[in-house]
């Protein structure tokens, strides 16, 4: 949400949105509803697809508009068109020990003004997504590290630290 609302800002566009990879082991990029309490559903796409492919080839942004035919499928580029989606960059982190080194994918629309983006614009917005996939891969990377990857379950040290923290608390207040 932060890195959708500051690229809103900065750039000046009415929408952006953030495609991501859920887990380190999930081959497809998601898109989670906007609001849960909605009950829509989760729009994703393989990284196997013709799209995913596209995206791993891909190094910086790029403007929907300039996706040759073939390089990615019509239906999933014509889901970003709908979307209102004018440029896109995938958020990569290499890494040796992954299969794949694509964590998500940033889209904005076009900007307010109707101006082109300026390579400085677009530079920038690939500093962005390189700050937010490390982010994402931080997050994935302490999940995994407190979670369980059989049970889905908390693991005992998470369990230990929480459970010291919560006892100091109700020392602290009674």
């Amino acid at each position: 949400n932060y890195v959708t609302t500051l690229a809103r800002g900065l750039f000046g566009v009415s929408k952006a949105y953030l495609f991501r990879q859920p887990d380190l082991d999930t081959p497809s990029l998601v898109l989670p509803p906007a609001r849960e309490e909605d009950g829509g559903a989760a729009l994703a796409f393989e990284l196997g697809g013709a799209l995913g492919r596209f995206l791993q080839r891909q190094h910086g942004a790029f403007r929907i508009d300039d996706v040759p035919a073939g390089a990615a499928a019509v239906s999933e580029l014509g889901v970003l068109r709908e979307m209102g989606v004018a440029l896109g960059v995938p958020l990569r982190t290499p890494h040796p020990f992954e299969t794949t080194d694509l964590k998500g994918l940033l889209c904005l629309g076009p900007k307010l003004v109707g101006t082109p983006f300026t390579p400085s614009e677009l530079r920038f917005i690939g500093l962005l997504a390189d700050m937010a996939a490390v982010a994402l891969r931080n997050a994935h990377l302490h999940r995994k590290s407190i979670v369980d990857d059989l049970t889905r379950l908390y693991s005992r040290g998470h369990f230990d630290m929480h459970l010291s923290a919560e006892i100091a608390r109700s020392e602290r207040y009674g």
